[in-house]
């Protein structure tokens, strides 16, 4: 089993910092042979979250929400990368989750990603999407990173690149144990299904 991991970058801004730290871990899951695949919510189009599909985004009549659910609900793993916002997620991340049933992240390791101006705030959209996983069923990863600025270089057409060794490495932690989590979550499946 290669594990399929999809990590979603929260930010309301193309090419965003968020998305070059799940870039880099995305790189990291190739090496270690998971199938990552990046879902950027600044290039995607959600509506806001109807409460009378809750419980089967499926039904919902916007066919972007039941695509989106298919994807988290396919992944064997979840990452979830956000800047920070007034000290929190941002809403464009916020407004995503709303979208998914209240299980959707039932018995999935998610791994949990933000960036902020300093590095005493970078992580703390880490900790209230920390409750955001519990509540929706799913297994934070015990790594989180937290990124600033100067985290990164930019090149002259502004791509922004991951380079602090110190935050490579624990990229690098993420990558190793989203793998882990999603090979004994896969089997801890197949086992209660022999037993029930």
């Amino acid at each position: 089993m290669n594990p399929k991991v999809l990590l979603i970058a929260g930010s309301p801004t193309s090419g965003s910092h968020t998305r070059a730290v799940l870039e880099a871990l995305s790189a990291r899951l190739v090496a270690f042979g998971a199938v990552p695949s990046l879902l950027d919510l600044a290039l995607v189009s959600l509506p806001r979250c109807d409460p009378r599909f809750h419980s089967d985004p499926s039904e919902h009549p916007d066919p972007a929400v039941g695509a989106f659910a298919e994807r988290v609900r396919s992944a064997d793993a979840i990452v979830l990368g956000t800047p920070l916002y007034h000290g929190s997620y941002s809403g464009v991340l916020k407004d995503a989750l709303d979208l998914l049933a209240s299980d959707g992240f039932d018995d999935k390791p998610v791994g949990l990603v933000s960036h902020g101006a300093g590095i005493r705030a970078c992580t703390l959209p880490c900790e209230h999407m920390r409750a955001i996983v519990r509540a929706m069923g799913g297994v934070s990863t015990q790594s989180q990173i937290g990124t600033t600025k100067s985290d990164f270089e930019s090149n002259a057409e502004g791509t922004r690149t991951l380079v602090n060794p110190d935050i490579l490495a624990r990229v690098e932690t993420m990558a190793r144990e989203l793998i882990a989590l999603s090979y004994g979550m896969a089997a801890k499946r197949i086992a209660e299904r022999k037993l029930g």
